[in-house]
């Protein structure tokens, strides 16, 4: 084959010269939990499977969304408290009781930030 015929070959043409293929024989279950793992780290099957053939430890999509909704948590919490923090300075809104029960609230809240960050920091690493 010449030079000149060579840059019209198709792309697939020239690939399938250069790689080698496998055919995997997998039941209905495996097939399920091989597109499902697939979805859940963002690749097609074929590519996670020739990926953890090189011993390629993939990173679920799942852990990220739920990282990020635990941040978007964390937020919202914050933005609750600082409400209860704007309450609390409105003297005349305030009672003894409704006062001790606001700042019980914030402490759970302040607990409840501190316990999505601990989790944040742990699904991170």
């Amino acid at each position: 084959m010449n030079a000149q015929n060579k840059t019209h070959q198709k792309k697939s043409e020239r690939r399938k010269r250069n790689f080698k293929s496998y055919c995997v024989r997998v039941d209905k279950n495996e097939w399920e939990i091989i597109e499902q793992n697939a979805r859940n780290t963002g690749l097609t099957p074929a590519t996670l499977l020739r990926k953890l053939g090189i011993g390629y430890t993939p990173n679920s999509t799942i852990d990220s969304q739920h990282i990020m909704e635990l941040i978007h948590l964390r937020g919202d919490l914050g933005r609750l408290g600082g409400l209860f923090k704007k309450w609390l300075n409105d003297e005349k809104k305030i009672t003894p009781k409704s006062a001790k029960i606001a700042v019980d609230l914030l402490k759970k809240i302040e607990r409840v930030q501190n316990d999505i960050r601990s989790v944040i920091d742990k699904l991170e690493q």
